[in-house]
């Protein structure tokens, strides 16, 4: 799916019918809306990193299905975005 550039929904909250990953997803990036992302190369370097958290968070028993969606919808925000921009470069 191509996620839009400017325009996110808003977050789904606590609406089960409303929980499905593409919202989430633009969600995570309305909220990075004025950080710079890392480069391709910077992403794949630190990707172990970044799913370590989700996984780290999952196990700790802490987090509910919710938590963990949106935690997997803010890597998987990163990574279409870095390879949406990769992609505009070439």
């Amino acid at each position: 799916m191509d996620y839009p550039s400017k325009k996110y929904t808003p977050d789904p909250g606590d609406d089960p019918d409303e929980w499905v990953t593409d919202r989430f997803v633009a969600n995570a990036h309305a909220n990075r809306e004025d950080e710079d992302y890392p480069t391709a190369d910077r992403l794949l370097e630190n990707l172990p990193v970044m799913l370590r958290g989700p996984c780290d968070y999952t196990l700790s028993g802490n987090a509910n299905a919710l938590d963990i969606a949106r935690a997997l919808a803010s890597v998987i925000d990163v990574v279409v975005t870095v390879q949406r921009e990769k992609s505009q470069r070439h």
